[in-house]
């Protein structure tokens, strides 16, 4: 195109400077928005702090909650498994990861049952089998192979609502 800025007739010069100006601004933006989401991240992640359980189910949030339950084990068996999951819990009754640690917590002697069975294991996979526990309709939305399968017929008259 043009070589030199003094070759690009002036109203084109003024737009493009009026361009660049824009996706300068954009790209602050972006930036607040990324210091402000991880200054977000920062505050939820206190483990003495009962914060995080107020929260809404975000990535955020869920990622956090999971990093403290299970930090020796990874976050999903497979690419996807989160977006799923978030996918998943937006049309049930679980609004905050409050309601999630509930049915960990009523749940935790199973999920150690299945880490014993299953021996590989997944943070979110402990969540599903969780949840399918207590919530008949996520059992068929959360699969969860053959050990997970088996502890759900297992224990699911204990948990059956």
């Amino acid at each position: 195109m043009y070589k030199h800025e003094r070759d690009i007739p002036q109203d084109l010069r003024r737009q493009i400077h009026s361009l660049s100006a824009l996706l300068e601004n954009a790209d602050l933006q972006f930036s607040n928005i990324a210091i402000e989401r991880q200054k977000y991240i920062e505050s939820i992640d206190n483990k003495k702090d009962l914060t995080l359980l107020s929260q809404p189910i975000t990535i955020d949030s869920l990622r956090v909650y999971a990093s403290q339950m299970y930090p020796e084990i990874d976050y999903e068996f497979y690419s996807g498994q989160e977006r799923r999951t978030l996918d998943v819990l937006k049309d049930t009754h679980f609004a905050s990861i409050g309601d999630i640690d509930k049915v960990i917590k009523k749940t935790s002697h199973i999920i150690k049952e299945y880490k014993e069975k299953k021996g590989r294991n997944a943070a979110l996979a402990n969540i599903w089998l969780s949840l399918g526990l207590i919530d008949k309709r996520l059992r068929i939305l959360f699969p969860l192979g053959s050990a997970g399968e088996g502890l759900r017929s297992k224990y699911e008259k204990e948990f059956d609502t």
